[in-house]
């Protein structure tokens, strides 16, 4: 994800926190300083609140994380967002029972981390508290050591509660689909989920404008794009997944030799309809390089630099044969965003995210049509 910076790295899954986490913080210490008088003892009790929620709300993402690995699924990264955490796996589960295991079992770990902290919170609170809502609302707003604790219990099963609405991008919304899919398979399931979740925005959306809240009508906004944008990617995968390498493949017409100086390839380049080039050596292919990578060393490097210290010599290799939805997977993953195409013993072409792009709004445009993808 754009704007984002790893932190850490657990069982292979890096830990990133996006460029505008930091500003979540400064309003909670800003909050926290304005609310509990003592200002910087605020101000820490804000910081610390809303720094150690987003390790629960890690701990979230990694049992869908952890539950996806173990399902074969590779995941790529956490990322720490102002409204919650994203994990970017690396494929969508194949089966239905296997979605719903991913997606429920993130808010079974907000709730078991609620009921852990209730019970270390039982250690420290009068039990006459835990009966009287009005005392531990009271304790939760209060800068301390036990306000702490019952503000991370409360926002633990807030968080497994928020993300168990049947809408997408939450939890809910995904055991929602998965439920529907095994009894009436994928595609409606998606469809009907996406509209119930459109629904459901709309009517909290409404209803925030009618009591004047603004944090309801912004969390409707974000649960209506949300469905929007999974509908639309379902489909994406859905085209994909029908077509293979050959139906798009072009032939490869121009390579450069790693030994070329840029400002000849950048000629070159600019004469060609191509967008990425094989770079070889000895007349084999040892990396790739994207048109606007090499606009980009043409502007920070003098024209006799060869071209070879530019290409990317990591690169995944497909058959012909291989589903779109594969290579689409791989390409979105690291530089070049591309892969080779093999046959046999020999490269044949490159499919790079244009390609694949193309390839979807062709499907599109033929699904309009009455054909096939």
């Amino acid at each position: 994800m754009k704007w984002s910076y790893r932190i850490a790295t657990l069982r292979g899954i890096d830990i990133r926190i996006h460029l505008t986490f930091p500003l979540i913080v400064l309003y909670a210490m800003y909050e926290g300083s304005r609310t509990y008088g003592a200002v910087w003892q605020g101000a820490l009790f804000g910081a610390a609140s809303v720094s150690l929620l987003f390790v629960c709300v890690i701990l979230h993402e990694l049992a869908h994380s952890l539950q996806a690995i173990a399902l074969g699924i590779r995941v790529r990264a956490i990322t720490l967002l102002p409204i919650g955490g994203v994990s970017e796996l690396s494929s969508s589960p194949e089966r239905p029972a296997d979605e719903l295991r991913i997606s429920i079992v993130g808010p079974l770990t907000s709730l078991a981390i609620a009921i852990v902290l209730f019970g270390v919170m039982l250690l420290g609170l009068r039990l006459d508290w835990i009966h009287n809502l009005r005392h531990l609302l009271r304790a939760a707003q209060t800068p301390s050591g036990i306000g702490l604790l019952v503000y991370l219990m409360l926002a633990n099963v807030a968080l497994a509660l928020f993300n168990l609405i049947p809408a997408f991008p939450m939890d809910g919304g995904r055991v929602l689909r998965s439920l529907l899919a095994m009894a009436m398979g994928p595609v409606r399931a998606l469809r009907v989920a996406s509209v119930l979740g459109q629904v459901l925005a709309a009517g909290m959306g409404l209803v925030g404008l009618l009591v004047g809240s603004v944090t309801l009508v912004l969390v409707a906004f974000f649960i209506y794009a949300g469905a929007s944008l999974e509908s639309r990617s379902f489909s994406v995968h859905k085209v994909l997944e029908c077509m293979t390498v050959a139906d798009i493949l072009v032939p490869v017409q121009t390579t450069f030799p790693d030994d070329l100086p840029l400002g000849a390839a950048l000629e070159i380049a600019r004469r060609s309809r191509q967008q990425e080039f094989p770079v070889t050596f000895g007349g084999a292919w040892v990396g790739i390089l994207h048109a606007q990578d090499l606009a980009n060393a043409a502007q920070q490097h003098p024209p006799e630099t060869l071209v070879g210290k530019f290409a990317h010599r990591d690169f995944p290799v497909f058959d012909p044969s291989a589903s779109l939805l594969a290579v689409y997977g791989a390409v979105q993953e690291t530089p070049p965003h591309a892969a080779a195409i093999r046959s046999g013993d020999v490269f044949v072409g490159i499919i790079g995210k244009d390609d694949l792009n193309r390839a979807v709004r062709l499907a599109a445009t033929r699904r309009r049509q009455g054909g096939r993808p």
